[in-house]
């Protein structure tokens, strides 16, 4: 049966996008499914209500997540860790056919700088590790989505100024011990261009 004919109300499109989400957030497991369901969601469940899409609604509370990350990266960091961790698997997952063109989605891609910035203004060790397992998961199709960007020139301005500050961030006296050493190695990782051939 089709899911379109299937569903009808408002409220449920919004609870499918809610459970989605903070199961994606609080449930490492969950996170690369979830973010495959969502692409099958997007793909397959088009109907709008309200003048909504179930994409559109997840996007909607993505964006109210992605507000709190300065209050979240100190009363709630590992909700913070949580949503960029599944950002970073959703920007990988979710494509949008754009005219004729199948894309990623750029606001999330547009995101991940921002949300490990403000990990890095409190550089415990388990933000660090998020840091470094986020931009592992997506660092190099990050690169790639910039290049392409019109008017880039297949430079990539954002991603290099988060990269020079995690490079200086990997220097600091502070640190605990092996954070520097992490924080070190992912910059060789994107300067070898993430171990792939140069593109």
């Amino acid at each position: 049966q089709d899911l379109n004919s299937v569903i009808q109300e408002y409220s449920t499109l919004e609870n499918l996008a809610e459970i989605i989400l903070e199961n994606g957030i609080n449930e490492s497991n969950f996170r690369y499914t979830g973010a495959r369901l969502c692409d099958y969601l997007s793909l397959h469940l088009t109907m709008i209500i309200e003048g909504a899409t179930v994409r559109q609604i997840l996007m909607q509370k993505c964006n109210r997540e992605f507000k709190l990350r300065e209050s979240l990266v100190e009363e709630n960091p590992e909700r913070l860790r949580g949503f960029t961790v599944f950002l970073a698997e959703l920007f990988q997952q979710l494509e949008i056919q754009v005219g004729a063109v199948v894309q990623r989605v750029q606001v999330l891609g547009n995101a991940i700088p921002d949300l490990i910035l403000t990990l890095a203004s409190k550089p415990v060790k388990e933000n660090v590790k998020c840091i470094v397992q986020t931009l592992k998961c997506c660092g190099s199709v990050l690169d790639e989505e910039e290049r392409s960007k019109p008017g880039n020139n297949g430079a990539t301005p954002v991603l290099d100024k988060t990269f020079n500050f995690l490079s200086e961030l990997s220097k600091e006296t502070g640190l605990e011990p092996g954070l520097g050493d992490m924080l070190d190695n992912l910059v060789k990782l994107r300067n070898a261009n993430w171990g792939h051939s140069p593109p």
